[in-house]
């Protein structure tokens, strides 16, 4: 299982879906801090790179874990019907259950949610064509 990992692909596939939300959160920060309800002053104030580290490791992650899921899958139509499957039944299940019980904005679902579904192919389609 972990010997069968394409750790190129892995490593191209993490990489894509940090830049992807950089750009992403970047395009869609005002709305995003609008249903966050916080401004960019607030946030300015957190200064730390944690997030950043930890977006980046968890990228990588679920890079490995897509690559193991599609185990000998390598063509892009499965992989992409993976992703699909695995946003609908737990990315979006649980954001929007978490969400709920945080009284968050649906906008802020709805934002994160789309960038996690585009993750999820960016990464699956580089996963297959690596």
């Amino acid at each position: 299982m972990i010997g069968s990992i394409d750790w190129l692909g892995v490593l191209a596939a993490g990489i894509a879906g940090y830049i992807f939300g950089a750009i992403y959160y970047t395009v869609l920060g005002t709305q995003w801090m609008a249903a966050l309800g916080t401004t960019k002053e607030e946030l300015e104030k957190r200064k730390s790179p944690a997030p950043f580290v930890i977006a980046a490791i968890g990228q990588f992650v679920l890079a490995v874990t897509l690559s193991i899921l599609a185990g000998a899958e390598s063509g892009t139509a499965p992989m992409l019907a993976l992703a699909l499957l695995l946003w609908i039944g737990i990315v979006m299940t649980t954001m929007t259950i978490n969400h709920s019980f945080q009284d968050n904005k649906p906008a802020l679902t709805i934002i994160d949610g789309l960038h996690w579904l585009v993750v999820l192919m960016l990464q699956s389609v580089v996963l297959s064509l690596v």
